[in-house]
C-alpha cells in the first residue's frame, strides 16, 4: 500500500514540477493527460492525502504567509532587514511593488496546487467506473471540495480586496480554475463570484464529510462549519457566521487548558493531539518568520497580562527580544493556518456582541480566557454594553490568534468601520513607512509571472 501511494504521489509531484516550471506561470500549463491517470478510488485518495500539498507539514507549508508578513505582529532589526529577501523587505515596508519580475511567488502557487489537485480527484470521481461504497465517494468529492474552498479562502484575504457587499458584483476577486484541463485566457471573476464559489464548495462538502476524521489533515463537519463561519464573518454576515458557529461548538467544544501544559517546554501548545484542533495546515514560510527566529512586536506582547498563560506559552523573552516560540499548534517551523476551537469561540461571541447580546458574548469569551489565565487570578471579563464587550472580544483576537493568518484578515475588515480603523506604522534605517486604513496595499500585487500569460487585470496599489 505505502508503495502504492508513493507511486501515485511521485506522478503527481513531476506534473506539478511542470505546472511550477520557472519559466511559466501556474494557471496556463497544460500537463500531459498521458502522465496522470488515476486508476482506482484509492489513487484518488492518495492524492488527496498528499499532505505536503494539501495541508502542509512541520517544515513547509501551502497557506499563503504574505498577511503575516504584513501585520504588525513582528518587528526586524535594521541589519535583518537590509538582510532579507526582497519579498521580506518590500512586504515589510508595504512597498507598492512586491515581487520582482520573474519571481516564482509560492504564496500564489501553493494554493493553486492544492486548487489542482482537488480538481483532478472531483474529475476523477466522475470518470472512474470503479464499484466502491459511497460513503467512500462522498467522503472523497467532500474532501476535495474543501480543500478547494480552503484555497481559496486564502487565496482571496492576500489577493482580493475586502469583501463589501455594495461592490462585491464589480470588485475583482481570483481565477476560479474548476477542472485540471489547461487554462487558457484565465479571467478574475468578481469578488461575489469567487465568495459564492467557496461557499457552495463548502456547502456541497458538509453533508459529504464525516463528524470525525480518521486524521487531522482531513477535513469533517466540524471543520466545514469552521471555515464557514469564518468566511461569513469576514463578509459580514453575522447572523449566517453565529449559526456555522453554533454548529461547530455543538459537537466540538473543547478547549484546552493552559494551566494543564508545561509552559517552560520549547513546544507546549501540542499540535495534532490538542483536543481544540480541528483542520491542520500551515503557512507558507520565508527564513526570517520561521519560529523560533521570528522577533515579536513588543506593542504585542505588552497587551497580554501578566497573569496571560499565552505569555509564556506562545513566547519566550531574551534580553530585550521577544521570541515567538516553536510549536504553537504545529509542533514545527510552520505557522499553524488551521481551524481550532478557541477561534470559532470568540466568532460566536463577536456575532453575539454585534447582535446585542451581551451576555451570551461574555458567557463564550470568558469561556476562553478561564483556559488561558492563571486558575489561582482569574477573574471574569466584564462590560456593561455590548459594544464593550466587543472591544473585549477583539482583542481577545488579537491575543489569541496572532501568527495564524488571521490577523491581516482582521485588519482588512475592521479598518472598514471608523471605531476600529488602524494605521499601521514602522521604522527602518530612519525611514517610517505607513499603512493607512482601507489603502490599496491591503491587496497584494497577483504575481508577474502570472500576468506575463494571462489577461488578468492587476490589483492597483
Amino acid at each position: 500500500m505505502i508503495n502504492h501511494i508513493k507511486t501515485v504521489l511521485n506522478l503527481m509531484l513531476f506534473i506539478l514540477l511542470i505546472t511550477t516550471s520557472c519559466k511559466k506561470e501556474f494557471l496556463a500549463i497544460k500537463p500531459d493527460k498521458a502522465l496522470v491517470i488515476p486508476n482506482t478510488l484509492k489513487d484518488l485518495q492518495a492524492i488527496a492525502d498528499n499532505t505536503s500539498v494539501m495541508t502542509g507539514d512541520q517544515r513547509n507549508g501551502i497557506t499563503p504567509l504574505l498577511g503575516e508578513l504584513g501585520t504588525d505582529n513582528y518587528v526586524y532589526t535594521d541589519n535583518t532587514w537590509i538582510n532579507l529577501n526582497l519579498i521580506e523587505k518590500n512586504s515589510y515596508i508595504w512597498a507598492k511593488e512586491i515581487f520582482a519580475p520573474a519571481t516564482i511567488v509560492s504564496d500564489w502557487n501553493k494554493p493553486y496546487q492544492a486548487i489542482f489537485y482537488a480538481n483532478v480527484i472531483l474529475q476523477g470521481l466522475e470518470n472512474l467506473s470503479e464499484s466502491g461504497s459511497q460513503s467512500y465517494r462522498d467522503n472523497l468529492k467532500g474532501t476535495a471540495l474543501f480543500y478547494r474552498a480552503h484555497a481559496l479562502y486564502h487565496l482571496l484575504q492576500i489577493f482580493a480586496p475586502q469583501y463589501q457587499a455594495a461592490t462585491a458584483g464589480t470588485s475583482l476577486g481570483i481565477p476560479l480554475p474548476l477542472n485540471p484541463a489547461v487554462q487558457t485566457n484565465v479571467r478574475r471573476a468578481t469578488l461575489a463570484q469567487s465568495y459564492a464559489q467557496l461557499i457552495q464548495d463548502l456547502e456541497q462538502a458538509l453533508p459529504l464529510l464525516p463528524e470525525i476524521p480518521l486524521y487531522k489533515t482531513r477535513p469533517c463537519k466540524s471543520a466545514v462549519n469552521g471555515l464557514l463561519s469564518r468566511v461569513y464573518l469576514i463578509i459580514g454576515n453575522y447572523n449566517q457566521a453565529l449559526a456555522y458557529a453554533n454548529a461547530y461548538l455543538e459537537k466540538q467544544g473543547t478547549v484546552l487548558d493552559f494551566n494543564t501544559i508545561t509552559l517552560s517546554a520549547g513546544r507546549p501548545v501540542p499540535s495534532l493531539t490538542n483536543p481544540e484542533l480541528t483542520f491542520y495546515s500551515v503557512m507558507n514560510s520565508y527564513a526570517s518568520t520561521e519560529p523560533p527566529t521570528t522577533l515579536v512586536n513588543p506593542v504585542l506582547y505588552t497587551l497580554y497580562p501578566a497573569n496571560d498563560l499565552r505569555r509564556d506559552a506562545f513566547f519566550k523573552v531574551t534580553g530585550q527580544q521577544i521570541s515567538f516560540k516553536l510549536g504553537n499548534y504545529t509542533n514545527g517551523f510552520t505557522y499553524f493556518s488551521g481551524i481550532a476551537t478557541g477561534e470559532i469561540l470568540l466568532i460566536r461571541a463577536e456575532c453575539y456582541a454585534r447582535n446585542n447580546n451581551k451576555d451570551l458574548a461574555l458567557q463564550d469569551l470568558n469561556k476562553l480566557r478561564q483556559n488561558r489565565i492563571a486558575a489561582i487570578s482569574y477573574t471574569a471579563a466584564q462590560a456593561a454594553t455590548a459594544d464593550q464587550a466587543l472591544d473585549l472580544i477583539l482583542l481577545e483576537r488579537r491575543l489569541e490568534l496572532c501568527f495564524r493568518g488571521l490577523s491581516w484578515p482582521d485588519l482588512r475588515r475592521l479598518n472598514k468601520e471608523p471605531r476600529f480603523a488602524v494605521t499601521l506604522t514602522r521604522t527602518v534605517s530612519g525611514n517610517t513607512y505607513t499603512l493607512p486604513p482601507n489603502d490599496p496595499r491591503y491587496v497584494y500585487p497577483i504575481p508577474a509571472t502570472e500576468t506575463d500569460y494571462n489577461p488578468l487585470e492587476q490589483n492597483i496599489r
